[in-house]
Order: C-alpha cells, then sequence, then structure tokens
C-alpha cells in the first residue's frame, strides 16, 4: 500500500537521485517512486478485498508531506538510501489503517517503527562514496507535497526491478 507523489515532484527528486549513479546501487526507476505505507507480501484475493473494505470504510483528508533529507537502513551496513518523509497525517494514517489491520487479522509486516519515507536505491556493495553524496544531499528539502490517494499495489519482481501496478485507488477526501 502506498501514496503516489505528482509527477513535478517525481522530477525534482530524480535530480538529486542521478547523484546516486554508481555500480554500488540499485536506483529507483522516476515511475516507481512512492511512499510504502504497508507492506503486505504475497495475499490472497479475499485477503485483498478485505483490504479494500477497510480502504473504503476510513475517512481521512487529503494532506501535505515534507522530504526533509536524506537517510539510510543500515542494518550492519548500509542497505536502502531513502528520502525522508515528515507529516503528522501520514502518522496519523498508518495508524488508523493498522489498527483496522490488525483487528481483521490482515498479514503485513509489521516493523517497530514506521518510518515514512521514499527508497532512492537499495546498496548492492559498500562504497563509502554513497555517505559523502548522502551528506552532500543532508539539507535538500521539498515542502507541501500534496497527497490526496492511498493506492493498493502489487509488486512484480523482475530482472531490472519491481514493476507497480495498483489495484486500488482510495481517494481522500
Amino acid at each position: 500500500m502506498a501514496l503516489d507523489i505528482e509527477d513535478n515532484i517525481k522530477d525534482k527528486l530524480l535530480e538529486v537521485i542521478n547523484n546516486f549513479k554508481r555500480g554500488s546501487i540499485k536506483l529507483v526507476e522516476r515511475n516507481e517512486l512512492h511512499i510504502t505505507i504497508f507492506f503486505f507480501g504475497n495475499i490472497s484475493d479475499s485477503i485483498k478485498d478485505q483490504i479494500i473494505k477497510i480502504l473504503d470504510k476510513i475517512y481521512f483528508n487529503r494532506f501535505n508531506v515534507n522530504i526533509n533529507g536524506i537517510s539510510y537502513f543500515s542494518p550492519g551496513f548500509m542497505r536502502v538510501i531513502f528520502f525522508k518523509v515528515e507529516s503528522k497525517e501520514i502518522i496519523d494514517l498508518y495508524n488508523i489503517l493498522r489498527e483496522q489491520f490488525v483487528n481483521n487479522n490482515i498479514p503485513f509486516d509489521k516493523k517497530e517503527t514506521f518510518i515514512p519515507h521514499i527508497t532512492i536505491g537499495r546498496v548492492k556493495k559498500k562504497d563509502p562514496e554513497l555517505y559523502k553524496i548522502i551528506k552532500r544531499f543532508n539539507d535538500f528539502k521539498l515542502e507541501n507535497i500534496s497527497i490526496d490517494s492511498v493506492k493498493l499495489k502489487s509488486s512484480v519482481l523482475t530482472e531490472k526491478g519491481p514493476i507497480y501496478n495498483d489495484i486500488y485507488t482510495k481517494s481522500l477526501n
């Protein structure tokens, strides 16, 4: 489940992402940039239908998010580099949906802490230059990025990376 971002924002993000072009990292393609809020893995049609019913029931207003710098996930060594996404509303939306999924026994990847982000790329091998690039763009900011829908997406893994398809879109009020 994800929040899509506008094309003009993707273009601005791509200007930064292009600085990470190195053999040590698999970058996310422009059309695949999004904010993941839940990862369900392989789910049955009945679970998919339950998720759609939950989305249909929620009432949530459109909101804005801000991008405030770049960071990385690091269990052992840097694995994923991402834009940091900030918004009280995205955390509220996550918590509302999480409660519904737990109450309805919907299986999802339960992380200790939800960290809103837009993935830049997945690191394939150690590369000290990546730390320098992150530091160079640590002050990168984009403000008031409009979020007007929540999308249930499927992900098909290919040799070139994942391909995402929209299954269902819930427009926000």
